[in-house]
């Protein structure tokens, strides 16, 4: 029964969905975002974008729900869309604002790759060093093989 209320719910919204104003789809994707529903929000912020693609909060939130509000790096084009929000975007302060958490995102990105790229380096090294020394091992072995059959004869 529960399951059935979720489900039937879940098509009441979808119907409802293309019934809402701009501003509810954007309410609804803000809050989304709050919770972490960032999939939901990215869905509501493209509703958004249909119909009015000249406020720059929609290109804003796009870019907000592909990084997880900025908290997830990604090879996503975030960057396009908030390129497209600074372009539209009047207010000085919401301007400001922006880039602010986009040189932060910047700098954790950076730290995030190349944590990556020196997790992987230490990887290489280990698989490296664990080949280097069963070479030796085995070198070590042959010479002492040898040296029992030498002795032997």
């Amino acid at each position: 029964m529960f399951l059935n209320g979720i489900i039937s719910s879940h098509v009441y919204i979808k119907k409802e969905v293309n019934h809402m104003t701009f501003e509810q789809h954007l309410e609804i994707a803000d809050r989304s975002i709050e919770v972490g529903d960032f999939a939901e929000a990215k869905a509501h912020y493209a509703y958004a974008r249909r119909t009015a693609s000249y406020d720059w909060r929609v290109w804003w939130g796009l870019a907000r729900s592909i990084t997880r509000n900025f908290t997830q790096h990604t090879s996503e084009n975030w960057y396009k869309f908030v390129d497209k929000a600074l372009m539209l975007c009047k207010d000085e302060e919401s301007i400001s604002m922006m880039k602010e958490k986009i040189q932060e995102y910047s700098k954790n990105s950076l730290a995030i790759i190349e944590n990556r790229r020196k997790n992987r380096e230490i990887q290489r090294n280990s698989v490296s060093g664990d080949a280097g020394d069963l070479t030796w091992l085995w070198i070590v072995l042959g010479v002492i093989v040898l040296i029992i059959i030498i002795a032997a004869i």
